[in-house]
């Protein structure tokens, strides 16, 4: 602690044994104290550490730290603002003199606490806090620190979107299994960032022992990789990197343990396994289709009028008919099951059954094309969506491969009765290959015969690539007359939102009067959303000055603009052109573009596109 101290800090330990284990009459009512201080002597590079001794003895090895008798001491916080005047019989004190604590200059039950909280999620015991400060007033004076964890399972009713979060589930990497914690929590009525009472911008925490040692931002659920941008501020991931080795856990993190090394293969291992994780979570999936059919419901714009001035860009501007032409949206594999209210799932404390969905028996293995990295294989169970991940007689789980223990990387999902398998599939294999695979799910009542899923896998040849994006092969847009145009899907357009003051989007989305447009992309099952701020000052400032033109007009070049703006941004992002890293997302960028246009677009569009020759 004296890297934050000041000048001259030091250390007060104080301590007595408990009188019933001391064993030794003499030393009954004895407290012991010494003071540690830091000091910086000529001729040495480091500081050196020095303890108070009662100097007695000539030789300092022989000296021992001063003592003296009471039956207890008055050094215990009381009623405020009393901070010495209860009574301490015995135990371990520690003071700290000229300790700093700049950042947290608040009642200490409040910002500490909650930076407390997250440093620590899984306290072994709990910590009180008592503020007896005469500067501070208010109700919250005392309080008792648990951690984050616990905090998250007592607020879990009040907080968490239903009884099936936090979902628990794990990862494989390099032979040692990964314990994770999904927290999803509820939007929050006053339009709060919903994580905000736990976290500043933590979204991924990697946890030791129960301290935590580094953490990804929250703006890691909006990777493309991931594509959960509408859930970003609603989800709390716990690793728990206690099972790793001290070679993975020095590779993993800095040596200050405070955070994660920049770079590694184990990192970028880890990293794209909890990108795989979180994007193929199916109650995820369903929370994401859940919260984006909320957004948009009775509010997604008439898209004709848009795709109608894309046709007609592309026939008229070969330069930004390149923003088009990548239509590779996928149907929603969620449709059919959205509006129904699904019942609760209420899993079994263990699993009665745990068997492929579909078998792969040797005589019709399941074919895998050599060229992907990775293979999912899903299981039909009636087990609870924490089994895996539960302090309490957590089930366990072997992946094998032809009679061995898989030493490579794998991940499962356990979701209301489905958990879903994901194989990284890097090693070498040969056209023709049949791999045996066996799941094998073990737990304190199968404790004699485990529960043993078999599959077969053929190695084929992998799938020709679809038709290439590249320029050279693609059609060119038709003209007037030359067939069809061109559909929205085919275009790649997004669904357009006009977002209103009163709306819900206004304050989830985070609007305010200068925004523009808001970017959200959740992937090829659902796409990407722009939503347009109806009512930005400038626009609205325009849209009533310009008496000469339609207001519709004005709407629609606003809207449209804004659109192809934020087209052109994600475009240039696609192919390499503009270098974004982890801290700084697109949505950000088109966000703050937008915003920082608004005020000139319309008057631009307006007045440039009259300009004479001699003007």
């Amino acid at each position: 602690v004296f890297r934050f101290g000041a000048e001259g800090a030091c250390q007060l330990i104080l301590s007595k044994r408990n009188p019933s284990l001391s064993g030794q009459d003499n030393y009954n009512n004895k407290w012991s104290f010494s003071i540690v201080k830091r000091v910086q002597e000529p001729g040495l590079k480091s500081s050196k550490y020095v303890y108070l001794v009662d100097p007695i003895n000539k030789e300092s090895s022989k000296n021992n730290v001063f003592s003296f008798n009471s039956n207890s001491l008055r050094i215990l916080p009381g009623e405020f603002p009393e901070a010495y005047s209860e009574e301490m019989k015995f135990g371990t004190y520690l003071k700290l003199y000229e300790y700093k604590l700049e950042r947290f200059k608040t009642n200490i039950c409040l910002d500490l606490y909650y930076r407390l909280s997250l440093l620590l999620p899984n306290l072994p015991i709990p910590v009180r806090f008592y503020e007896r400060r005469s500067i501070f007033k208010g109700k919250t004076l005392e309080s008792t620190l648990n951690g984050l964890t616990i905090r998250l399972e007592e607020d879990r009713s009040s907080n968490l979107e239903s009884d099936n979060w936090p979902a628990a589930t794990s990862m494989n990497i390099e032979g040692i299994t990964v314990p994770i914690k999904i927290y999803a929590f509820k939007l929050d009525e006053k339009k709060k960032r919903p994580t905000t009472k736990y976290t500043k911008n933590e979204g991924v925490i990697f946890v030791i022992n129960g301290q935590t040692h580094g953490h990804f931002k929250s703006s890691f659920f909006k990777r493309k990789t991931v594509g959960l941008s509408n859930l970003a501020d609603s989800l709390i991931v716990l690793v728990d990197c206690s099972n790793m080795n001290t070679k993975m856990r020095e590779d993993l993190f800095m040596t200050s343990r405070d955070r994660l090394s920049d770079s590694g293969d184990l990192r970028k291992k880890l990293e794209k396994s909890i990108e795989s994780l979180l994007k193929e979570h199916e109650g995820l999936k369903e929370l994401k289709l859940d919260r984006h059919q909320k957004s948009i419901e009775n509010k997604i714009s008439d898209s004709k009028p848009f795709v109608d001035v894309i046709n007609n860009i592309m026939r008229n501007s070969p330069s930004l008919s390149t923003l088009f032409l990548k239509g590779n949206r996928l149907g929603n594999p969620f449709k059919l099951a959205a509006g129904k209210i699904k019942p609760d799932y209420l899993g079994k404390e263990f699993p009665s059954f745990f068997k492929l969905t579909k078998e792969f028996p040797k005589t019709n293995p399941r074919e895998f094309h050599n060229h992907n990295d990775k293979m999912r294989i899903q299981f039909k169970t009636d087990v609870k969506n924490d089994y895996f991940n539960r302090e309490k007689d957590p089930g366990d789980h072997i992946l094998k491969i032809n009679g061995e223990i898989f030493e490579r990387d794998y991940f499962i999902n356990l979701w209301n009765g489905t958990a879903t398998l994901n194989i990284v599939m890097d090693q070498k294999f040969y056209i023709g290959d049949q791999i045996k695979f066996s799941f094998e799910v073990n737990d304190v009542s199968h404790m004699i015969e485990p529960l043993v899923s078999e599959f077969y896998i053929k190695i084929i040849e992998p799938i020709n690539p679809s038709v290439s994006n590249d320029p050279g092969n693609r059609v060119k847009p038709s003209d007037p007359g030359e067939g069809n145009e061109l559909t929205k899907d085919q275009l790649g357009l997004p669904d357009i939102i006009e977002v209103l003051k009163d709306d819900d989007n206004w304050k989830q989305k985070k609007f305010n009067d200068s925004s523009a447009l808001k970017y959200e992309d959740l992937g090829d099952e659902i796409g990407k959303t722009f939503f347009i701020n109806m009512h930005n000052k400038y626009f609205l400032n325009e849209r009533k000055n310009n008496k000469n033109i339609d207001s519709k007009i004005v709407e629609s070049q606003y809207k449209y603009a804004n659109s192809l703006i934020a087209l052109s941004i994600i475009k240039a992002e696609s192919d390499g052109d503009i270098k974004l890293g982890d801290e700084y997302s697109i949505d950000r960028l088109i966000d703050e573009t937008t915003s920082s246009l608004s005020m000139v677009l319309l008057p631009m569009i307006l007045e440039l596109g009259g300009l004479s020759d001699g003007e």
